[in-house]
């Protein structure tokens, strides 16, 4: 589970925590952005690698997402999620294994404060699972107030993987 814990830096006395996603895969792969009263924290997903090796594991439900969080109370401001609908059931695998999708889309890497714009900026990677989204491998700009996305624009279209193609059997990897 994606965590986020606040300590005083003089004593190392916890000040708060708070819980930014809910998959136990989930992650925070980048360094959390500070700006004024605001912490940004990308959010990844992570249900590609070791979940997704599992021919047991039905892939993959979760999605990356932004969060704004308070520095003095850790209470979430807003959360953005990089795609806009949550997973749906999409098929079997060829064990029976439930297959879900669109999944993916995280953000693995430390946003970018622009004060000037008031504009936070953040990259995604890939698709877990299918279908493919618009929103995979792109560049992001949210509100800064809102978190609402101003705009995205992908630069690798169709980019849909997980380490269960690396598997022998392969039960969780995308047909495309």
């Amino acid at each position: 589970h994606a965590w986020v814990h606040a300590v005083n830096a003089e004593t190392g006395a916890p000040l708060w925590k708070t819980h930014v996603n809910e998959g136990a895969e989930s992650s925070i792969p980048g360094t959390p952005k500070l700006d004024g009263a605001r912490l940004y924290v990308g959010v990844s997903a992570g249900e590609e690698s070791i979940a997704a090796a599992d021919p047991k594991y039905a892939c993959c439900k979760l999605r990356g997402s932004l969060v704004a969080l308070d520095t003095k109370t850790g209470k979430q401001i807003w959360k953005t999620y990089t795609i806009d609908e949550p997973a749906k059931l999409t098929g079997k695998t060829s064990t029976g294994v439930e297959t879900w999708g669109p999944s993916g889309a995280s953000i693995w890497t430390s946003p970018t404060v622009d004060s000037k714009r008031h504009v936070i900026y953040a990259a995604t990677g890939i698709n877990y699972s299918q279908p493919g989204t618009k929103t995979s491998d792109s560049i992001f700009a949210f509100d800064e107030a809102t978190g609402r996305v101003l705009w995205s624009q992908q630069m690798l279209p169709g980019d849909v993987f997980n380490f269960g193609c690396t598997t022998d059997q392969k039960p969780n990897c995308p047909q495309n």
